[in-house]
């Protein structure tokens, strides 16, 4: 496959991968009633759980996480906090029906199923078990690449952490961070004046932008690591149009230091060095030591 045509095939997934990057500012309109009511069951599951009633507990979670996969304003809660809170429950069929969750989302990725969602809910539940395995199920899964592409494509972009850290940097390809560069330039013109996050509250601008950046900084990595150059370039250019600041550049050269790569850890300390100011530079190079 030439590297256009992958581009095509990964950017036919592009639009709701950019759900990670804009969130519930993409969201449609709430259905009010159930949203309320996906509030008030949350909250009875809660107060059961507090009670020590786990097996009252455990069920209306599971409903309310089945529930609200298409409900807007609720992706955050319940691919975290819901999910957290079966998972500290005292209660072993609390972790049997996490294990099932798992499970039943490998079964349909193995039968090549591609939906979006409940790969994103495999990532997130994967994150709560002890035995973590999306990177022994990924390698599984490539054995059957012709026929899963679109998946395999997919859990590199949600599970991207697992890949950095474990420094599998050759399991991406050009493409890959090519559609992540397409995503940041997407993201920055949002934040131009009189576009829609430009208008959202301060605090609401501020925490999208950090998260942003952390996200941003390991596709840098990525980038770096298979000497994609120009693309890296551009991805440092963006983030710093986006925010000018030391942490920033720290962030940046963190990265670079945990790829091992000493050439990128100097262009951005000269990159700061000509963009920041003298206190902001002071930031970076006491920042910059700190662990990627």
């Amino acid at each position: 496959m030439s590297l256009d045509q992958e581009l095509i095939r990964l950017l036919k997934i592009t639009g709701a991968l950019a759900k990670i990057h804009l969130g519930p500012l993409l969201d449609g309109p709430r259905d009010a009633i159930l949203h309320t009511q996906l509030d008030r069951r949350y909250k009875e599951a809660q107060e059961l759980q507090v009670a020590k009633r786990y097996a009252e507990a455990l069920p209306i979670y599971l409903d309310v996480f089945e529930r609200s996969r298409n409900c807007p304003g609720w992706g955050g809660v319940r691919l975290s906090f819901l999910l957290g809170s079966i998972a500290r429950m005292d209660y072993p069929p609390a972790k049997h029906a996490l294990f099932e969750l798992r499970q039943h989302r490998e079964c349909q990725m193995l039968a090549g199923i591609f939906a979006w969602e409940q790969i994103h809910e495999w990532v997130a539940v994967n994150g709560y078990l002890a035995d973590d395995d999306i990177l022994k199920f990924y390698d599984e899964l490539t054995w059957l690449e012709s026929d899963v592409y679109e998946i395999c494509s997919t859990i590199r972009f949600l599970a991207m952490k697992n890949f950095v850290d474990a420094k599998r940097y050759s399991d991406y390809r050009r493409a890959d961070v090519g559609r992540s560069l397409l995503l940041l330039r997407m993201m920055v013109q949002q934040f131009s004046p009189g576009e829609r996050l430009a208008k959202a509250p301060e605090d609401t601008q501020k925490s999208m932008k950090e998260t942003t950046i952390r996200r941003q900084a390991m596709e840098f990595e990525i980038a770096i690591a298979l000497g994609e150059t120009d693309i890296a370039s551009e991805m440092v250019k963006l983030l710093v149009e986006l925010e000018p600041t030391a942490p920033t550049f720290i962030v940046l050269s963190q990265r670079a230091r945990h790829a091992g790569i000493g050439k990128w850890e100097r262009e951005l300390a000269s990159r700061a060095a000509s963009r920041l100011s003298k206190d902001e530079y002071a930031k970076f190079e006491r920042g910059k030591e700190g662990a990627s």
